[in-house]
């Protein structure tokens, strides 16, 4: 599992509720603000060596993407886009474009903005669907939440019961 939000709020809170309720002793909790993830410097190195020149938390990322048989990524929808975090997390994968390492892995997106819930269908139709396609995921569902201010997604019963909808799915998948 993977937060792309710069701070602890609605997309972790998400994260933290479906984390406890994978019956999967095998599971993590990525959380990007605590990650040195620097910025693609660009230099094609990834191209020609399916690895990046950039040493940083990546490298353990890396190994961690290419062992889950899932991956859910939460975050929250700045401008019908990925907060920068999450997009530096997103360009630094590009060692993986035009490979298997991590085409057919499943992925549930979750996304979270302040204006009501379907708005964000633009992010997941864009940004997140380009990467998906390109990367070659296996895109298992997506879901929106409504909520701008930190407790706002805790604090409607409609969004628990997303949640608990969530678990479902992901502990009846057979992987």
């Amino acid at each position: 599992m993977i937060s792309g939000s710069p701070r602890p709020g609605n997309s972790e809170f998400i994260l933290n509720n479906i984390f406890a309720g994978i019956n999967s002793s095998e599971k993590e909790l990525l959380l990007l603000r605590d990650k040195k993830i620097s910025h693609c410097q660009g230099c094609l190195y990834c191209e020609e060596h399916q690895a990046c020149s950039v040493r940083d938390d990546m490298q353990r990322i890396y190994d961690r993407l290419q062992a889950a048989d899932i991956i859910v990524f939460a975050t929250p929808n700045y401008y019908d886009n990925v907060p920068g975090i999450a997009k530096d997390f997103i360009d630094r994968l590009n060692p993986f474009y035009d490979t298997d390492a991590i085409r057919g892995k499943k992925i549930l997106n979750i996304v979270v903005g302040g204006a009501a819930a379907e708005k964000s269908q633009r992010m997941i139709d864009g940004p997140l669907s380009y990467f998906e396609q390109l990367q070659g995921l296996d895109v298992i569902n997506s879901y929106y939440f409504e909520g701008l201010k930190i407790g706002a997604v805790e604090n409607n019963k409609d969004n628990i019961l997303i949640i608990g909808k969530i678990i479902r799915e992901l502990n009846s998948l057979d992987v």
